[in-house]
């Protein structure tokens, strides 16, 4: 199996990378740090939920916030197989930190929670509350109301 959006990604990412200037040379220490601090948390049992929890919510809300969903579900074999895939290489730095601690079964944890990910539906739904309230004011004198 290719994993066509997981070699999509990775362009992308040399792209960011090359044109990131010196917040390319920062990301790898943030990444770096923060793998210890993950590695910290999963050695405490409710700070490793409490991390299991925020990597969750920022996969949930990345998945929420793509554009693609529609393009990658008709245009990619396998689609959710290749959205896991790109979560858990995404989190990969954050949770294989637990496989070193007494708490190493957490990692399985956040891998099972992972698989449920790419099946998240979620369409924002844009409404407007006060639609005619440009009626209420005059537009040329009140232009910073409306």
């Amino acid at each position: 199996m290719s994993f066509k959006l997981i070699h999509i990604r990775f362009i992308q990412l040399i792209r960011v990378l090359k044109e990131g200037g010196f917040g390319s040379v920062l990301l790898p220490i943030l990444i770096a740090v923060l793998s210890f601090a993950s590695f910290k948390a999963y050695q405490n049992q409710m700070n490793g939920l409490l991390l299991i929890a925020v990597i969750m919510v920022f996969c949930v809300s990345l998945q929420m916030a793509r554009n693609d969903n529609l393009f990658a579900q008709l245009q990619i074999p396998n689609w959710h197989i290749q959205m896991f895939a790109e979560n858990v290489l995404l989190t990969l730095p954050f949770s294989i930190t637990a496989l070193f601690t007494s708490n190493y079964y957490y990692f399985a944890i956040l891998l099972l929670l992972l698989c449920f990910v790419p099946y998240i539906r979620y369409s924002a739904v844009k409404k407007a509350s006060f639609k005619s309230i440009s009626k209420l004011f005059d537009a040329a004198h009140s232009i910073e109301w409306i």
